[in-house]
């Protein structure tokens, strides 16, 4: 049985949309069970759900909150349901809050797992070919190292594999050329150690251009260019 929590109210929409989502996924997967974190009272129509369990949470993290008022919010929503999985109650932690407050309770409360000098934030991209891409980092970070940048391939290879299914993923870097010498020094030396990790399928440089192809199934950025290539991508689809 799988455990997840639920922040129900760190959302632009409030806790109906989650009380709506959690009703019908749990009746879609029998081998979930939801931690919901929230004002019980706006919960309500979950307690009769016998997989689902309410926590009670009385204060909420604004969209708009910044690093020190998470400190201070340990009786929020958000950080009752990081809390949950600290505590090992919970396998996972799902949130529809600020992307900056869930990073920031997730590294005061969760920490990071041991050899990975930096988090970064994922996003799975659709594609002409209807494969998917996963694009990392896409904004926790505003530059990194190319041993970080490393951490984030290996990163993204494992979940490509293990949660997608890609026995062999093919793993690129995004610069602005697809020669191995294209790019600033991070890229040039990044390049460099992916094609020495032999645990890798590294398939070379990628271009802006062609993220949304499908010819690769992972792509390794840094959280600038990554925010700003997410964007993008979202802009041109809108």
């Amino acid at each position: 049985m799988y455990k997840l929590s639920i922040d129900a109210m760190s959302g632009d929409l409030g806790s109906s949309i989650v009380v709506e989502a959690c009703s019908a996924f749990i009746k879609d997967h029998a081998d979930v069970e939801l931690h919901v974190t929230g004002k019980k009272e706006e919960l309500e129509k979950l307690t009769h759900h016998e997989r689902i369990q309410i926590v009670d949470a009385r204060d909420v993290v604004p969209m708009d909150a910044g690093i020190m008022s998470v400190r201070r919010k340990k009786e929020s929503s958000m950080v009752k349901a990081v809390t949950l999985a600290n505590d090992g109650i919970v396998d996972g932690v799902v949130s529809c809050g600020s992307t900056g407050a869930f990073y920031t309770s997730a590294m005061l409360f969760l920490k990071r797992i041991e050899g990975v000098e930096k988090s970064c934030l994922m996003a799975m991209l659709p594609t002409y070919n209807k494969k998917g891409v996963v694009l990392l980092d896409v904004g926790a970070n505003a530059e990194n190292t190319a041993e970080q940048l490393k951490d984030f391939a290996i990163m993204g290879h494992v979940y490509a594999k293990n949660i997608r299914g890609i026995q062999k993923p093919k793993v690129a870097l995004l610069n602005i050329g697809s020669e191995a010498k294209k790019g600033d020094e991070v890229h040039q030396q990044t390049y460099q150690l992916l094609e020495e990790d032999k645990m890798i399928n590294f398939v070379g440089n990628i271009e802006g251009r062609d993220i949304l192809l499908g010819e690769v199934d992972v792509i390794v950025t840094d959280g600038f260019s990554g925010n700003i290539a997410l964007k993008t991508c979202e802009g041109a689809a809108s």
